[in-house]
């Protein structure tokens, strides 16, 4: 049984943090985050964001390269472009999930888990 699952005291779903992966009581449906200082943000929330902001920034371009030549014709600068860059999306991810995992963070996959449980798609939420 997951975390997302259980029910606390109160017959409130048990969630647990993406950012400290501490168990909390969820004050609303699909809040990931715990707040623990009952701030109108919280602070996880706020460590999280700032720290996939900036991490963010090396990667998208990379991600953009790769979707752009994922068809690309074998032989091409275009398929050269591609491997390139799935190569370092790749490594950029290895090294971001294990700084996660030495400074026990809450799993990525935890959270990516909760958005598509939530069926909530980027794309609509921006326009």
């Amino acid at each position: 049984m997951n975390a997302d699952s259980v029910k606390g005291s109160s017959g409130a779903r048990i969630g647990k943090c993406a950012e400290c992966a501490q168990s909390f009581e969820r004050s609303r449906a699909g809040q990931r985050f715990c707040n623990p200082t009952r701030a109108k943000v919280s602070p996880c929330a706020k460590a999280w964001g700032a720290r996939n902001t900036a991490r963010g920034g090396p990667v998208l371009p990379l991600l953009q390269a790769w979707a752009m030549t994922r068809h690309a014709k074998p032989g091409t600068r275009e398929a050269d472009i591609n491997r390139y860059a799935r190569r370092e999306i790749t490594a950029i991810a290895k090294l971001f999930n294990e700084q996660d995992q030495a400074d026990d963070r809450g799993s990525v996959l935890d959270y990516v888990g909760a958005l598509m449980d939530s069926a909530s798609l980027f794309v609509d939420r921006i326009r």
